[in-house]
Formats: structure tokens, C-alpha cells, sequence
């Protein structure tokens, strides 16, 4: 991976970043701290099954399934804390919930294209489960770091192409023109691609 200094440390660098983290630390300018990876294994995990589920979800049943279903995460995060942590609400909290259940469940029932299809049914209810443990859970994580004094100052994910295309000079410019156009669409944040050397 090369730094942005032209520093090349595989082994111990993800970037140039890194390189002045490990002489704070050397030089006990600050102590490292941190979540252990092995508490971040379920989080991971839950978020995989999470935006794989909803894709599912998304995919095989009707649009307004898929939002009843998103809908019906806060009361299975309501419903997943009281069970399994012991968590207790207010009674306002639990009577809110419970109209929203009744909302989810009526919908769902007077949907006959929802209910004949047990398939679809399963992923949905998956999917609401796998994002509430996956939001229990990164509240958890951020309410240790919190406990920690550790501030996240900012969180980013970063795609980097396994395999790489060449291009000749033609498809390069289809290709780029291409990007600009997608990356001046305002709902764009990032575009991604696997061409080699650009």
C-alpha cells in the first residue's frame, strides 16, 4: 500500500497516517486505545447480514413491504433490548410500540401478495432483525468509546479494486466521461471503478 509521502510499509503502514501514529506512540506522545477486534466480529457480522438481507428484502418483496419492514426496526430494537439485555421503557414507549406493531402486522396481513409469500416474509423479518442487533450493537461499541474518552472524529470506508482493467485510450475516455457525468449527479457521493493507472 503506498503512503502519501511515497513511504512504502506494507507490513505496518495503511498510510501515511500511520506512520506518525506509530512515532506518537513511540515516543508516548498518547497511549493507543481501542475496541477489541473480537467485539467487533458480531457488529461486523450483523452489519453483512443486515445490508444483505434488506437487499433480499428489497428484492423479492413489494416496495411498501420493505418499508413496513424498515418501520419495524424501532420496535424490534425496543423488543431485542428488553429480552435479551433486560432493558425497561416507559410506558409511553411501549404503548407507542405497540401501535406501530398493530400498523406493521395489519399491513402486512391485508397484503395478499405479501402473505402468500412465506419466502419474502422471512428475508423481511430477518432483515428487521439483523439491522436492530446491528444498531444495539454499534450503540454499545459507541457507548464504550465513549466511557473511554475516545472521540471518533470521523469514519470512512475506502474500496479499492481487487483486480484492475486495462484500458486502451478510446475506452478510457468512454470511461471517464462517464464518471464525470455520474460524479456531477448531486445524489452522488463517490464513484468507484477497477480501471488500472487512473
Amino acid at each position: 500500500f503506498q503512503a502519501e509521502d511515497g513511504i512504502r510499509d506494507v507490513e505496518r503502514s495503511r498510510g501515511l497516517g500511520d506512520v506518525y501514529k506509530r512515532q506518537f506512540l513511540k515516543f508516548g506522545i498518547f497511549e493507543e486505545s481501542g475496541v477489541a477486534k473480537i467485539k467487533l466480529l458480531p457488529l461486523a457480522a450483523a452489519y453483512v447480514a443486515y445490508i444483505v438481507l434488506c437487499n433480499l428484502n428489497l428484492n423479492l418483496n413489494p416496495v411498501g413491504f420493505y418499508q413496513i419492514s424498515k418501520i419495524a426496526v424501532a420496535p424490534a430494537v425496543l423488543v431485542i433490548n428488553a429480552l435479551a439485555y433486560g432493558k425497561t421503557f416507559s410506558r409511553e414507549v411501549v404503548l407507542s410500540v405497540c401501535v406501530v406493531c398493530l400498523g406493521v402486522g395489519l399491513a402486512t396481513v391485508s397484503d395478499p401478495e405479501i402473505s402468500s409469500n412465506i419466502g419474502g416474509l422471512l428475508v423481511g423479518f430477518g432483515s428487521v432483525i439483523a439491522t436492530a442487533l446491528y444498531q444495539i450493537w454499534a450503540g454499545s461499541i459507541q457507548k464504550e468509546l465513549e466511557k473511554r474518552k475516545i472521540e471518533i472524529s470521523s469514519i470512512e470506508l475506502e474500496r479499492e479494486a481487487i483486480t484492475t482493467k486495462d484500458l486502451n485510450e478510446e475506452e478510457r475516455q468512454k470511461v471517464e466521461k462517464l464518471i464525470n457525468m455520474i460524479d456531477e449527479d448531486e445524489d452522488v457521493q463517490n464513484v468507484y471503478h477497477n480501471m488500472k493507472n487512473y
